[in-house]
């Protein structure tokens, strides 16, 4: 223990150099113990992320394959979507004037005068502004591009379309 003498003005504590070396073993000690108990609660939460990370990574290349796979499709069923639209634009139109021979009325068929309309849908707005941009040169050969069909959209358009003013309608 140490030897505690008081002086007129000044109070000396006296503690010998075994004391202070046992007390420093201690703190040494018990801070080794805590830094150890740390460290190894931070091995711990590394090992836990390092899973977490190799699952994400797991999952990342199973997400990049499914997407590779699915644009290789998107690429094919394009190319067929451009070939039907380029097929669709080369189906013949019924003439606006046609013959006014008698013996032809009856040796040809009747030709429709409306042909059924092609819906399409598009999902990248970089392709419908192409179509949209080729389809205002067929203004005057009988085929219309019509937009945004809503049912409230639709309704002015149908009866501008029935109109003998109008050859075509816009959206």
């Amino acid at each position: 223990m140490p030897e505690f003498r008081s002086g007129s003005t000044t109070s000396e504590v006296l503690i010998a150099r075994e004391e202070i070396n046992r007390l420093v073993s201690d703190a040494l000690e018990k801070a080794t113990a805590l830094f150890n108990e740390k460290l190894a609660a931070m091995d711990a939460r590394i090992k836990a992320e390092e899973a977490a990370s190799a699952e994400l990574m797991d999952r990342l290349n199973k997400q990049e394959q499914t997407s590779t796979d699915l644009w290789e499709r998107l690429k094919k069923t394009f190319t067929n979507s451009t070939c039907d639209i380029y097929a669709a634009h080369s189906l013949p139109i019924a003439p606006k004037n046609p013959n006014n021979d008698a013996d032809q009325e009856e040796t040809t068929a009747k030709t429709k005068t409306q042909t059924n309309p092609i819906i399409m849908s598009f999902h990248a707005r970089d392709v419908r502004d192409d179509v949209i941009r080729a389809g205002r040169q067929f203004k005057g050969r009988g085929i219309y591009i019509q937009e945004d069909l809503t049912a409230s959209n639709f309704r002015p358009l149908k009866s501008v379309s029935t109109d003998e003013h109008y050859e075509s309608a816009w959206s």
